[in-house]
């Protein structure tokens, strides 16, 4: 899928992608997906920044924000099967799941010291 970009690990994980152009109309058919089957759906937006930072450092940031996102919709992560990450990355939009940015998230975090501990 996206094998050139540093975020790769990541954006592999995407259920689906598309041109960030056709952004609403992809959004909406996911929803729309989701909540067919019952689920609690949200969409949660991330922009990756060019250059972008380094993926731990970013995914520091970034679900910390969806944590706190997901806290005030009193929605435990592990409850959030129909929130999905709606992540820019210059002209293409990637669709990937809140559990499997969380579980890459905490693979990166038990193999690296906390990103303020890191040189540099």
């Amino acid at each position: 899928m996206s094998t050139q970009h540093p975020y790769a690990v990541w954006l592999d994980l995407a259920f689906d992608q598309t041109d960030a152009a056709r952004a609403n109309e992809a959004l909406a058919f996911h929803r729309d997906a989701r909540e067919e089957l019952g689920l609690l759906t949200r969409s949660y937006e991330v922009v990756v920044p060019d250059p972008a930072p380094p993926l731990r450092a970013f995914l520091d940031q970034a679900v910390t924000r969806f944590s706190r996102h997901l806290e005030a919709l009193h929605v435990s992560p592990k409850g959030a099967e129909g929130v999905f990450l709606s992540v820019f990355v210059a002209d293409r939009l990637y669709f990937i799941g809140s559990r499997e940015t969380l579980a890459l998230y905490g693979s990166l975090r038990s193999k690296d010291p906390p990103a303020g501990l890191l040189p540099g």
